[in-house]
C-alpha cells in the first residue's frame, strides 16, 4: 500500500510515519512537507492513502 504523508511539521509527520512503520503490514511511505510538492508527485504517480495537514502554508 502506498501512503503519502504530507504535513509542514516535521514531528507531525514522525509521528503519522511510526504509526505505518510499527504495523506489521507493509507500506510505502513517502513524506511532503508542501502541498505543491505533493501534487507535482501526485501527477506523475499514484496513492493508495493520503494523510494531508488541512493548514498547510503554500495551499488554500
Amino acid at each position: 500500500m502506498k501512503v503519502i504523508i504530507c504535513d509542514d511539521d516535521p514531528n507531525q509527520r514522525n509521528s503519522i510515519g511510526v504509526c505505518f512503520t510499527v504495523s506489521r503490514s507493509r507500506y510505502d511511505l513517502t513524506e511532503f512537507e508542501l502541498g505543491a510538492d505533493m501534487l507535482e508527485y501526485l501527477s506523475a504517480s499514484h496513492a493508495d492513502l493520503v494523510c494531508l495537514d488541512l493548514g498547510l502554508p503554500d495551499m488554500d
